[in-house]
């Protein structure tokens, strides 16, 4: 039974580090797909829920249930390391699933559903210090071929939690249910200002308001005309007034 539990305690550390980075790697597919959105948060929550069982499994199988004992070996583990005889590594550790906790907690709720658009500024300060937990556990305190697996391990979760945290342009598109149909898109919003209607012959109505300038209209009966004669009727004789 203790040895089962001894390789559970391995197993479960690699599977909660494998887990770890599906939530965000998945909330960039799940942009438009509520689908993706649910399974990046089941992963997560799995990954959560198995690092729960590996702790479990460390206090059953390296530190027979005391907390005294857990931290007297690992303030000889942080010895053996760096030097330093210090526990805190105990409390860290502590720190870090209490992180992952509070993390799923908000993911289940209704704020924090949706994470592909505008994930939350704190995500980034609560995935660096969880990063720093794992490379210490994982590489620092890790010896032979078990660190190198490790170090490769740690690059891949490091480019997809750079992946899942990088923020995205807005868009406007509705995000689609699967078996549901898709909406129509937002009209996009002209604030333009219209353009003025077409006018007509700016230079006709130009020589029209000169024309009325210098031909005023007059006022009262008109004499009349005397017709000049050159508007005479062509061939017409003249007669001598002495005749």
């Amino acid at each position: 039974m203790n040895e089962f539990v001894h390789t559970a305690t391995y197993v479960t550390a690699w599977l909660a580090l494998a887990l770890y980075p599906a939530g965000p790697l998945a909330a960039r597919r799940g942009r438009l797909d509520r689908r993706w959105q649910s399974t990046a948060r089941w992963l997560y929550t799995l990954g959560g829920l198995i690092f729960g069982v590996h702790v479990l499994c460390a206090y059953e199988a390296f530190y027979a249930w005391s907390h005294a004992i857990a931290l007297r070996e690992t303030a000889a583990q942080t010895e053996a390391v760096t030097g330093v005889a210090s526990g805190a590594g105990l409390y860290l550790n502590f720190v870090f699933t209490a992180l992952w906790t509070i993390d799923l907690l908000h993911w289940w709720t209704g704020r924090g559903l949706d994470r592909s658009h505008r994930p939350p500024r704190w995500l980034i300060p609560l995935h660096a210090f969880q990063l720093f937990m794992i490379f210490n556990a994982a590489v620092v305190f890790a010896a032979g071929a078990a660190r190198w697996l490790a170090a490769a391990a740690f690059a891949a979760l490091v480019a997809a939690l750079a992946a899942g945290l990088r923020p995205r342009a807005a868009t406007t598109e509705p995000i689609h249910t699967p078996g549901m149909p898709r909406a129509a898109p937002t009209p996009q919003r002209d604030d333009r200002a219209p353009a003025p209607p077409p006018q007509g012959d700016d230079s006709a109505d130009a020589r029209g308001t000169v024309e009325a300038i210098r031909s005023p209209p007059t006022i009262g009966p008109q004499p009349p005309s005397i017709p000049s004669p050159a508007d005479a009727a062509p061939g017409a004789a003249t007669r001598d007034p002495a005749s």
